[in-house]
């Protein structure tokens, strides 16, 4: 999984506390492995401990969480999304809803991106329960997890956001190095892209390969 709780300051370490472990008690406690109950319950309880405490903070927590079962992969996400890279261009048995992935190609290669639903972990005005979407891997395919942080990041010569298309890009130029130079690559792509401009948020990507 990886996750990332909006807000700054007290309020927002206060709701990245808090949203960390309840997302932990949903697991360990509930025992729940399907990712859409793990994220319904963690919400449910990421709000009844704000109640609890009178706390009304508006922040919440936008996340990726994925399930890998053998070949099956099962996904939930609020806002954010996952990535997965395959050489060739065949996807059989895909069952998710067409309006949840999107497809991109380079070369031989083909990227399936599965949306999250698009709304956090938090307070939103209509409280709809997440949805599992679910795909099936091939040995080799290589799997992204991410913040916005990278594609926010503004630089380049007209100081404008890096943004989420030239960092999918980046991605189809990286997949199959080895992990040290993918973090190489991206470690330099953010630097040369910020320059002398100020970092406006914390970056987190995780990859890995099946």
């Amino acid at each position: 999984a990886v996750a990332d709780c909006t807000g700054h300051g007290v309020p927002g370490a206060m709701v990245s506390v808090v949203c960390h472990n309840c997302l932990n008690r949903a697991v360990r406690e509930f025992g729940l492995t399907d990712p859409a109950a793990i994220l319904n319950k963690t919400r449910e309880m990421v709000l009844a401990e704000l109640t609890e405490a009178k706390e009304d903070l508006a922040d919440g927590m936008d996340i990726a969480l994925c399930v890998i079962e053998g070949s099956t992969l099962q996904f939930a996400g609020a806002y954010n999304s996952v990535c997965v890279l395959r050489e060739g261009k065949e996807w059989p048995g895909l069952v998710a809803p067409e309006s949840d992935i999107r497809f991109r190609e380079h070369q031989d290669t083909q990227m399936l991106e599965i949306k999250g639903n698009r709304f956090p972990l938090g307070k939103f005005p209509t409280q709809k329960p997440f949805e599992t979407r679910t795909v099936h891997l091939h040995p080799g395919d290589m799997l992204y997890l991410f913040t916005d942080g990278f594609s926010d990041q503004f630089g380049g010569q007209k100081n404008r956001k890096y943004n989420s298309a030239r960092f999918r890009e980046l991605l189809f130029s990286l997949h199959t190095l080895p992990p040290t130079l993918q973090l190489n690559g991206l470690k330099k792509e953010f630097m040369d892209w910020k320059g002398d401009f100020m970092q406006i948020d914390d970056v987190c990507v995780l990859g890995f390969k099946v």
